[in-house]
């Protein structure tokens, strides 16, 4: 006899045995049986005492002393030069956890509980009559008496008025204590529509400057006019003086839309004009790459009045009746010559794919779609661990041009199981050829500063050579190269210096561009103009081309004097060393390019236009979200800044590492639990010498404790070292993530 479900209870048990225990049931069900019933189950007695013995663990981390684990410590500090390759390879961390009580006590406050809860509650959406309720539940689910508690709707309505009002005046006086000594400045318009059908034209104003400032700030959203350049000029200025960072500025980032660009009423140079000063005008490399893709698809598959591309409509309508299986996809035909100017560009765009998926490089899922369906698409495999799989296609209208460039190499390998006509075969794999050879890398490398000039470089000279493979390959490039030379911002002399920064650039070309600069007389001052794009028809100029008198511009706006460019004397190799150097790299590197953070601040107004309706409370309520989703995250999972011990087990023996990462993270230091992230490729492939000089300098510092007889003071300096080595560790590993 036996349950109906057996099967599936035995299935989610996850036991070891669970699929012979099945079988025993189905011999039994047999006539004549098969097999009996023997004695205990050793296997589920082992596993049994294993749980038992974690379970005590418990107990004792919670009880130990600061005594004990320095004698814990001390029991393992004698013996740790006898730690072997065979004592790691035979190390493997049991997966346990502390197991959480099933009650806990807190104290809730009973006139303040709404708000407190205020900012979550803001940055989720939740309406006062849901916070109110929440409330109310979490109150009498721990057996309280909503009586003795301030609850209702007024109460909560002004409590969340006063918190937001509040919190965005800490806000605001935690920038002015704290404000960047450079900014860029990004702004974008949208009209927004509210439910009650009254409709205001926006602008988006944010200002960025790694690395003194790690994310994007918002300054606001408010309310214009119309979307001519001179009102959205009026409200980006209005903003930076009301921050305090007019002075600051000396960048502007923008969409390629002549309401920004135009030499006369365009929003940039307007402010320009309004600055009293000339700065860099970084053009948006999303938004003219997404143009380039887009001048390409229509020369190919012809224009469409429709805002919707009809073919990608019916892709994604006959998604799900498609066979989406990962096996005998149409992939990219390689040429017989490997000599071929195709052929090299697609191994050099394979191994460049396969080398940032191993290393994680694009978290964000839509850009590593792309990347996944351009190595898929070239042949190659996905990192280990990490299968492929086709994603449902989403939104298709024309102000996503990304999603052709997914939409295409999806169609492309689903092409035998998807309907197409023979015209419509050759013009996606037309298409998804430029894509995976072209677009992919210069798009998914185009929020790079420093490589922007190298990279737009490349991406003609690759235009050039690919329009001779063909009449197709024609067609494609001259679309290319037409759209390339409307959008020639970061060849410019002003942004064209940007590439010294770059150490994927080779010395030679580097030195060269600092050898031609220090020819040219620096100037004291800059006229405020809109950059002048270079003109080219046969030949493609070089870095060395790109410099000119207005090249000086990035190191007047960073103030640089004579002294903190003296790196320049030297050839590039030497650049490093120069500590003035190294800090325009840094503020280069991680200069914002890309527009997205305005486009995030427009998502953010449209998914919150319809909470309040006075305006002032409007931008309180925007300053309140963004600052609440950069402080908490709600993805439900725990994060950690260190991710295991297991990655201090190739320098120190099992019980230092593991004290190591409980100095860290307070997990028990008996049965630690271990991620998916603790074995570290940067750690376990350090060089010989790293590894000994970090276990050198622990033991020399373990000597200079006396571990017979331990004290606190002995305790608390060990572990203010515990965080030096850390320290010391993660600049190991940024340098060996760097070579």
């Amino acid at each position: 006899m036996s349950a109906n479900d057996c099967y599936e209870t035995l299935k989610s048990s996850r036991q070891p045995g669970w699929k012979q225990d099945y079988q025993f049931l189905l011999n039994q069900r047999q006539t004549p049986q098969i097999g009996f019933m023997g004695r205990e189950d050793q296997a589920n007695i082992q596993l049994e005492k294993r749980r038992r013995a974690r379970q005590i663990c418990v107990e004792k981390k919670r009880n130990l002393t600061n005594t004990q684990i320095v004698q814990i410590f001390s029991d393992e500090s004698s013996n740790i030069s006898e730690s072997t390759d065979e004592d790691i390879e035979d190390f493997i961390p049991d997966r346990t956890s502390t197991p959480h009580p099933s009650v806990i006590t807190i104290d809730l406050p009973t006139r303040s509980i709404l708000k407190d809860i205020s900012q979550t509650s803001d940055r989720c959406n939740v309406s006062i009559r849901g916070q109110v309720a929440m409330a109310s539940a979490l109150i009498r689910s721990g057996g309280g008496n909503l009586l003795d508690v301030s609850l209702s709707k007024s109460t909560g309505h002004r409590h969340r008025k006063k918190q937001r009002e509040e919190k965005a005046r800490e806000i605001f006086d935690e920038w002015m204590a704290n404000k960047p000594k450079f900014v860029v400045v990004h702004w974008d318009s949208k009209m927004i529509t509210k439910l009650n059908g009254q409709m205001n034209e926006r602008v988006a104003i944010l200002v960025s400057g790694k690395p003194h400032l790690e994310a994007p700030k918002l300054l606001g959203v408010p309310i214009i006019s119309d979307s001519t350049g001179l009102s959205q000029k009026n409200a980006v200025v209005n903003l930076l003086s009301t921050w305090e960072v007019t002075d600051n500025v000396i960048g502007l980032v923008f969409d390629t839309t002549a309401s920004n660009t135009g030499i006369h009423r365009g929003c940039a140079t307007l402010l320009e004009q309004q600055l009293g000063r000339a700065v860099l005008w970084l053009a948006c490399r999303h938004h003219f790459y997404e143009l380039h893709i887009k001048h390409v698809w229509s020369a190919v598959i012809g224009d469409s009045n429709s805002p919707i591309e009809p073919l990608l409509k019916r892709f994604q309508q006959e998604w799900e009746n498609l066979d989406r299986d990962t096996h005998n996809l149409c992939l990219f035909e390689w040429p017989d010559d490997e000599e071929s100017f195709s052929y090299q560009q697609g191994r050099k765009v394979l191994d460049w794919g396969q080398s940032h998926l191993a290393s994680q490089s694009f978290p964000r899922e839509d850009y590593r779609e792309l990347i996944e369906l351009t190595v898929i698409f070239l042949g190659g495999t996905l990192p280990a661990g990490r299968n492929f799989q086709f994603r449902k296609p989403g939104a298709h209208h024309r102000a996503r041009f990304m999603h052709i460039a997914i939409y295409a190499l999806n169609m492309q390998m689903l092409s035998e199981r998807f309907q197409l006509d023979q015209n419509e075969l050759s013009q996606i794999k037309t298409i998804s050829d430029y894509i995976v050879l072209f677009h992919s890398m210069a798009f998914l490398r185009s929020r790079l500063a420093s490589c922007a000039p190298t990279v737009d470089l490349q991406f003609i000279g690759g235009m050039c050579q690919y329009r001779e493979d063909g009449e197709s390959q024609k067609i494609v490039a001259d679309a290319a190269l037409s759209s390339c030379k409307k959008h020639l911002w970061y060849l410019t002399e002003e942004l064209g210096i940007l590439a010294i920064f770059d150490g994927r650039n080779s010395h030679f070309w580097r030195t060269m561009m600092i050898n031609k600069l220090k020819k040219i007389p620096r100037p004291t001052s800059f006229v405020s103009a809109k950059p002048k794009m270079p003109q080219f028809e046969n030949t493609i100029p070089t870095l060395i081309d790109l410099i000119g008198q207005r090249s000086w511009l990035i190191f007047h706006l960073l103030r640089c004097t004579s002294k903190e460019i003296e790196w320049m004397q030297f050839e590039s190799s030497h650049w490093e060393k120069f500590e003035d150097y190294r800090f325009l790299r840094d503020i280069i590197n991680g200069m914002e390019v890309v527009n997205d953070s305005a486009e995030r601040g427009v998502k953010l107004i449209t998914d919150f236009r319809n909470v309040v309706h006075n305006e002032e409370q409007q931008q309180f309520l925007l300053q309140v979200v963004e600052n609440h989703r950069q402080q908490v995250s709600l993805n439900g999972r725990k994060e950690h800044k260190y991710s295991g011990y297991a990655k201090y087990r190739e320098l120190f023996s099992l019980t230092h590492a593991r004290l190591l990462w409980w100095f860290e993270s307070d997990e028990d230091i008996y049965n630690p639990t271990p991620h998916q992230t603790d074995f570290y490729t940067e750690i376990t492939q350090a060089e010989m010498d790293n590894r000994l000089a970090a276990r050198s300098t622990w033991n020399e510092v373990l000597t200079s404790f006396d571990m017979e007889h331990p004290g606190p003071e002995d305790f608390h300096l060990l572990r203010e070292f515990s965080h030096s080595l850390v320290s010391l560790l993660e600049y190991v590993e940024d340098q060996l993530n760097e070579e």
